[in-house]
């Protein structure tokens, strides 16, 4: 007869442990957010970055140009592209267990080969977008322009040498 009833308001033991590791993931969230912004090594600088948008139809590659900006699903500004240099979407088919490689007639798909302006930091060995977003080679990004949804690869991410340059 000396159960406790569970509707009864009483914290127990599993619960004050819930409540401390529900406060230390907070805690290591926020340590995390300050000691990126913390262990930059300076301002932002214009970053460099060339990206892939392959086999895309060519109407649609055709809603992108330089000096449009390019955003994130959550609104945030990306970069701005610099130049748009057009290539034939390779394709690779198979018939009778023989793989044959092509490209596609430049009128039906391409692919483009885009040069962005990014502003960025550098951080723990980490290339921060906007000081805070981790850009990294080799990953996509699903990005908008005002009339496109763009699939890049990035490939590369160079410092701007010409800017770091007019600076000093």
């Amino acid at each position: 007869m000396n159960e406790r009833n569970e509707t009864e308001g009483g914290f127990r033991l599993s619960d004050w442990f819930l409540v401390l590791l529900l406060a230390l993931c907070i805690a290591g969230m926020v340590f995390r957010q300050w000691s990126l912004r913390r262990g930059g090594t300076g301002e932002l600088a214009v970053y460099t970055v060339t990206a892939e948008w392959r086999d895309v139809d060519s109407r649609t590659a055709d809603c992108l140009s330089e000096g449009e900006w390019l955003r994130t699903g959550a609104g945030e500004l990306f970069g701005q592209v610099v130049r748009v240099e057009r290539l034939p979407a390779a394709v690779r088919l198979s018939e009778g267990g023989q793989w044959y490689e092509g490209t596609w007639p430049d009128e039906a798909r391409c692919g483009l080969v885009l040069t962005l302006s990014v502003q960025a930091r550098e951080s723990q060995g980490l290339l921060l977008r906007g000081g805070t977003h981790p850009l990294n080679t080799g990953e996509t990004y699903l990005l908008y322009s005002g009339r496109a949804e763009l699939r890049l690869f990035v490939r590369s991410c160079v410092q701007n040498q010409d800017v770091q340059e007019s600076n000093s």
